[in-house]
């Protein structure tokens, strides 16, 4: 019995497989339940964008893509149009992008295919490009046929004219019920006007050359709109950094739409989109330009395409820096904020955002004034810590999108202020007390029930000096009238008999513990209650 000797690399095409596929490295397999995990070398990248083009009754060039890196040959396959199997053709070095067949007959439809190969490894096989031969003696194909430009009821094509034994040129117009002659032209033309045609019509023709002895392969296919693709292009900001293009259709969802964009140095392709699209939301647009959108169909010249424009704004300013707080010299309830201006000369104001306790954010107030840096706030918070951010803003319209990030926050607490006005007035003689209110967040300071305010007693105890204690009994939370001051007495006495000092200490029970004090601030015109450092 005799065996035939073939090598490794055709056993494995007659298996099907490559040595990448069984995972070879240096010779070795990675097989099931051996526990090699190594992958082995990887087939070589397939070439792409094959096309086939048929010059001459004994010439066909094709080109492609070399996408690859590693390959040492390409391979080059062909077959009858009449036939199901490809056949090698020829092998090439590597980096060819290109080849000439010179061993067809004329008029015959060729089919060809590529791939790269490196030493045992083989690509997948590029896309088939077909080419048709014409008859020995016939005209060469007319070369880069263009729609030069549409009207709405026609198009000027534009050709090189490669031959140079034509009669004449043929433009065929192609359905789907097949191929009609629309227009003739004499020997040498390289354009043809063709009008008469349907508003909004979708055409697609090519161009053939001919003679007395038969006809040449025909052009590239080339494809027209006699009407424009779509109308009332809408730039819409949607949010930062997101811009949303819509359109009107005018094509009735026949066909794909190509995007591009220009920002001041030509137009470049943003996405294609298929039929019946009408937005696109663009997030890859440059800042601080003019861009320009235009819309065409897929492949398809039409009328001018619509275009619109829209500037865009820069880049967010900066954060404005060192956010500060301060209380106002005339009375410690109010709040001075001030910051520092971030520079540019695009700032045009600014956000002032203010938290009150520990619930969110908001905005307080926006200054449409970009030098101010500074602003004074009346919180009505006694005793609530108030945070502040500042935002820097360059265009409000534009969804915030020109909104800095926030500054750094800064806290601060308010104090109860009482002026000397009204009932208060009696605090100006020595032992007078007045009663007062202090809006409190949950509980009442150093007492053990729940309350929404707080009752202070202030009283004078001396020029320099007033004393403030909180009127909440320790014994059953009593306040004002059931607390009072008791000026005869120079002492504090509730209902159920307890009695305090202006320090707060029991002087008498039932009270079980003493009553808190507040530290005071004297002004001429008002007094000033600083926040307790322990709230109870």
């Amino acid at each position: 019995m005799t065996r035939s000797s073939i090598d490794r690399r055709e056993f494995l095409r007659r298996a099907g497989m490559t040595a990448g596929t069984l995972g070879m490295a240096g010779g070795v397999a990675a097989l099931p339940g051996c526990g090699n995990t190594t992958t082995g070398p990887r087939p070589p990248l397939a070439p792409t964008t094959l096309t086939a083009v048929a010059h001459s009754a004994t010439r066909i060039d094709l080109s492609w893509t070399d996408n690859a890196s590693d390959e040492t040959s390409y391979e080059v396959e062909r077959r009858l149009a009449s036939d199901t199997e490809f056949a090698p053709l020829a092998t090439l070095t590597s980096d060819q992008v290109d080849f000439t067949d010179e061993s067809v007959g004329e008029q015959v439809m060729y089919i060809y295919r590529v791939r790269a190969v490196a030493e045992t490894l083989e690509s997948e096989y590029s896309n088939e490009a077909e080419a048709t031969t014409p008859a020995a003696g016939a005209p060469l194909a007319p070369l880069g046929l263009t729609v030069e430009s549409v009207m709405p009821n026609g198009a000027v094509l534009t050709w090189t004219d490669a031959a140079i034994n034509e009669n004449g040129y043929r433009v065929e117009r192609i359905d789907d019920a097949g191929v009609a002659t629309i227009l003739t032209l004499p020997r040498g033309a390289a354009s043809a006007l063709i009008d008469g045609l349907a508003a909004d019509d979708i055409v697609r023709v090519h161009v053939i050359a001919f003679n007395e002895i038969g006809d040449s392969p025909p052009s590239a296919e080339v494809r027209f709109l006699t009407g424009a693709v779509a109308e009332l292009i809408v730039l819409t900001p949607v949010e930062p950094g997101r811009l949303r293009v819509n359109w009107t259709d005018r094509t009735s969802g026949r066909l794909g739409f190509q995007l591009d964009r220009d920002a001041g140095s030509g137009f470049t392709p943003v996405t294609t989109l298929p039929a019946a699209t009408r937005s696109f939301d663009d997030t890859t647009f440059p800042l601080g330009v003019t861009v320009t959108y235009r819309l065409s169909a897929v492949g398809t010249a039409s009328i001018a395409p619509p275009m619109a424009s829209l500037v865009i704004p820069g880049a967010p300013p900066a954060a404005p820096t060192n956010a500060a707080a301060s209380l106002v010299s005339t009375s410690g309830s109010r709040i001075q904020i001030g910051w520092l201006h971030p520079g540019g000369d695009d700032v045009i104001g600014f956000a002032i955002e203010r938290r009150i306790g520990t619930g969110a954010f908001s905005q307080l107030v926006i200054l449409n004034d970009p030098q101010m840096t500074s602003h004074e706030d009346a919180p009505n918070a006694d005793f609530v810590p108030v945070t502040y951010r500042v935002i820097a803003q360059r265009v409000i319209n534009w969804n915030l999108a020109g909104a800095s990030p926030p500054s750094n926050e800064v806290a601060i607490t308010p104090r109860a202020v009482f002026f000397f006005t009204g009932n208060l007035a009696v605090l100006n003689t020595v032992n007078k007390g007045v009663a007062v209110t202090i809006n409190r967040p949950s509980v009442s300071i150093g007492a053990a029930c729940n309350a929404t305010t707080s009752s202070v007693y202030l009283v004078r105890e001396n020029e320099t000096r007033i004393a403030a204690v909180v009127a909440h009994c320790t014994h059953a939370c009593l306040r004002p009238p059931n607390f009072n001051w008791v000026e005869s007495a120079t002492r504090f006495r509730c209902a159920h008999g307890s009695e305090f000092n202006l320090a707060g200490q029991v002087l008498r029970g039932p009270a079980p513990s003493n009553v808190a004090t507040l530290q005071t601030v004297l002004f001429s015109d008002r007094v000033e209650l600083i926040p307790p450092t322990l709230m109870l």
